[in-house]
């Protein structure tokens, strides 16, 4: 698997922003829409982070395992609207990720391809967990509820999708990056500070 010079930045910069002699965690999101790229890209900075710190620093926290359960969303008639932003558990995704920013550690729910809906306490962040990478389609909204979510990640990556509906060819060099508190796009030429 060849990896995007553009990934190896990105891991390098935000391994020289963590302080592991501290309990709070560096939270990185990763937004775009459905079949943008976002898991495949959260999987290969894990891989990358985790391999270049030779520990296992980095855990990925998906926004997918605060998707309302099946049987709450079938009770409230919005079964078939599953995956729109009001079939999520915001308030529970905000609260944990929180918990999870000041260092606290615990298990968090998963969400389950193979049985369409959620796994409790099936994800564990654990001490040595120093990088926590989110993703999910509505980090960066500003709807109501959950523009809280964009001041608790320190690093925001942002995934176009092409006008086809999936990942643009070269989505790998159309990130958009945001460190606080200012958006701007990732280009090789420049760097992050």
């Amino acid at each position: 698997m060849t990896i995007p010079n553009n990934l190896e930045y990105i891991s390098e910069t935000i391994l020289s922003k963590i302080n592991v002699n501290t309990s709070n965690r560096f939270i990185v999101g990763i937004a775009g829409g459905p079949g943008s790229g976002k898991s495949t890209f959260a999987d290969r900075l894990k891989e990358l982070i985790n391999s270049k710190a030779k520990s296992y620093l980095a855990q990925i926290f998906p926004m997918d395992g605060f998707h309302r359960k099946n049987i709450e969303l079938e009770r409230s008639g919005l079964i078939s609207a599953k995956g729109a932003p009001e079939t999520f558990d915001v308030e529970g995704y905000l609260l944990i990720l929180n918990r999870i920013k000041l260092g606290e550690d615990l298990k968090a729910p998963v969400y389950s391809r193979e049985d369409h809906d959620v796994i409790d306490n099936a994800l564990p962040i654990e001490p040595h967990h120093k990088i926590i990478i989110t993703e999910g389609n509505y980090l960066f909204s500003d709807m109501e509820g959950w523009r809280e979510i964009k001041d608790i990640i320190d690093l925001k990556i942002y995934i176009e999708v092409g006008r086809g509906g999936g990942a643009r060819k070269d989505c790998w060099q159309g990130i958009c990056v945001e460190e606080k508190p200012r958006l701007r796009p990732w280009r090789r030429s420049r760097k992050l500070t």
